[in-house]
């Protein structure tokens, strides 16, 4: 017996729903932690609709988090601790003896080893961390973004320089702004 058309849709149609993977939509900015993978909404390259998707914190050496702040932009990320890091509380970054951290409402979401490149980690204020050439300010950055120093240029931040590097010719531009374009090196 042939079976029929509506069967024969059903069947492709079962067929493709069981291969096809599973978008279960979403509220804009949701977000969770199930153990540690965060289930987040958001969009792909091929629908503008909104669907959970996963991202293993662990497969990366992190944890999920749900960070306990009032902020109400807080979500659920992955962090490199499953504790929140004191010297991050209301910071965006913060020092850990020569470890320069990022952070994310109160959790460590990165580390760079400021030693590693012969620099240290400056942390001046509450809104100032970085590495840096030296643990006290530089005068050649005294209101500057960059200076240039006969053939080097030098890229400060908040008084501190925290990068040189050869630049034959060097002048800047008069913006007083750094960015790459903002020096010619001849």
């Amino acid at each position: 017996m042939k079976p029929s058309r509506p069967a024969l849709l059903c069947l492709v149609t079962l067929l493709l729903c069981a291969c096809s993977e599973s978008r279960t939509p979403c509220n804009e900015g949701a977000a969770r932690c199930e153990g540690d993978v965060l289930v987040a909404c958001g969009t792909d390259q091929e629908s503008p609709e909104l669907f959970e998707k996963e991202s293993d914190c662990s497969e990366v050496g992190m944890h999920c988090v749900v960070p306990s702040s009032q902020d109400p932009y807080a979500r659920p990320l992955c962090a490199l601790s499953a504790d929140p890091l004191p010297a991050c509380d209301g910071r965006y970054n913060a020092c850990e003896g020569t470890l320069f951290v990022s952070c994310s409402w109160g959790f460590p979401t990165s580390r760079q080893d400021c030693a590693s490149d012969g620099r240290v980690c400056v942390d001046t204020s509450s809104d100032f961390s970085n590495c840096a050439l030296s643990s006290t300010p530089d005068p050649r950055c005294d209101g500057s973004h960059a200076a240039c120093e006969g053939d080097t240029v030098v890229v400060c931040e908040k008084g501190y320089a925290i990068q040189q590097k050869d630049c034959p010719g060097c002048h800047l531009k008069s913006s007083g702004a750094f960015d790459s374009s903002e020096h010619n090196c001849e």
